[in-house]
C-alpha cells in the first residue's frame, strides 16, 4: 500500500519498506540517465587515475636507475 507524501504529488511512501517512491516515470527515467552518466564519469576517471599512477611510478622508477 502507497501513502501519499505530503506536499509533493509525485512522491509515495511503500508502507511496508517505508522507501518513498517517485510515481513520475519521465523524471524518474531522468535521474536513472543522470545516474549512469555520473557512474560512467566516475569509472573514467577511475581508469585515468590509474594511468597517472602508473605513469608517476615509471618515472620514479626511471630516476632511481
Amino acid at each position: 500500500m502507497y501513502i501519499q507524501v505530503e506536499g509533493h504529488p509525485n512522491l509515495v511512501r511503500d508502507s511496508s519498506t517505508g522507501a518513498i517512491v517517485n510515481k513520475d516515470k519521465i523524471s524518474s527515467r531522468r535521474v536513472s540517465s543522470e545516474f549512469h552518466s555520473m557512474k560512467h564519469d566516475i569509472n573514467t576517471l577511475k581508469e585515468e587515475l590509474s594511468e597517472i599512477k602508473q605513469l608517476l611510478r615509471e618515472i620514479v622508477r626511471d630516476a632511481s636507475n
